[in-house]
């Protein structure tokens, strides 16, 4: 949910750019419904009706994206992502010139990258975070070796550390894009309120 919010909400400049992101999500959760093997007969014409929102969707996107200033190559791109019939969950991105502000790429990230871009780092945050409670053998041995050893401590520090600048990032996203909790944040005693910024900001 976290990952979601942030990248339609906190990644996207643009209200063009936001509408984008949003709509591919849409459209993703409404492939999943129509990608189901078998559909009782009372949901047939709800699923009819989801295609035509998948239809109506893209169409909105290739609105959006004649008026945008980007190459005929990306626009392409753009319309080929949102006509895929995939369900797999991914975040999109834009990348821009800087001089002009015009859009060079448009780039997705595979759900495991999410961390690292609610952190902001390249540092390979989610694999290193669930390495420990991993379903596997290699999982359940290094969990068992994380308190068998002196590394314990510096292990546990940096989780905690990578945890609470996920709730930070969540807290400020929250703030700044949802009407109304701005005022919430404000209710917060001024300890809570600079922990979560500093945390934020480092």
């Amino acid at each position: 949910m976290a990952f979601v919010f942030h990248n339609i909400y906190a990644e996207q400049e643009t209200k063009e750019e936001r509408d984008i992101v949003l709509y591919i999500w849409e459209i993703r959760g409404l492939n999943n419904r129509q990608n189901m093997p078998i559909i009782p007969l009372a949901f047939k014409e709800k699923a009819e009706n989801e295609k035509k929102q998948i239809e109506d969707l893209k169409n909105r996107i290739i609105s959006i994206v004649t008026n945008l200033d980007m190459s005929d190559e990306i626009r392409k791109q753009l319309i080929n992502v949102a006509s895929m019939k995939t369900v797999e969950i991914k975040g999109y991105r834009f990348r821009k010139d800087s001089e002009n502000n015009r859009i060079i790429a448009f780039e997705d990230y595979r759900y495991e990258e999410g961390a690292e871009a609610l952190l902001r780092t390249d540092a390979p945050t989610y694999r290193f975070l669930s390495i420990h409670g991993h379903p596997s053998y290699l999982g359940v041995l290094q969990f068992g070796q994380l308190f068998h050893s002196d590394t314990d401590k510096g292990f546990l520090r940096t989780i905690l550390t990578c945890a609470c600048k996920l709730s930070s990032t969540i807290a400020i996203d929250f703030r700044e894009h949802i009407d109304g909790a701005d005022d919430v944040f404000s209710q917060l005693n001024e300890k809570e309120k600079e922990i979560i910024i500093t945390l934020h900001n480092s």
